[in-house]
């Protein structure tokens, strides 16, 4: 459900890994976004940034006015170095939701850099 993960990159044993491991404590799924925001969180820990990001547009994409996907969608631009993007997404979060304080800080951060 990640056409963004193509064969090649999927038999990479650190995406099965990442998958199978989110997939197994998990008997219900519901609710999609909730899914692929949390299947985003995990690749971005397992520093696997281009998957994360296929999964929190996927997780946008269902559900446009999710403050967090667009925090953790600009967090994971930010370590892969994309820091326009990253900007783009953490002033999304806070428009959504002005009390997001981890985007604020990222928005600070980025500002007092510059």
């Amino acid at each position: 459900s990640l056409p963004e993960i193509g064969p090649q990159t999927a038999r990479d044993n650190r995406y099965l890994k990442t998958v199978s491991l989110y997939l197994r404590p998990l008997k219900d799924i519901r609710f999609a976004p909730i899914f692929y925001n949390g299947l985003g969180a995990r690749f971005t820990r397992a520093n696997l940034f281009d998957a994360a990001i296929a999964a929190f547009k996927r997780t946008l994409e269902l559900e446009p006015f999710y403050d967090e996907a667009h925090f953790n969608l600009g967090l994971a631009f930010w370590k892969k170095g994309l820091k326009k993007e990253a900007l783009a997404e953490f002033k999304a979060a806070v428009k959504i939701n002005p009390e997001h304080l981890q985007a604020r800080e990222y928005l600070s951060e980025i500002i007092r850099k510059k």
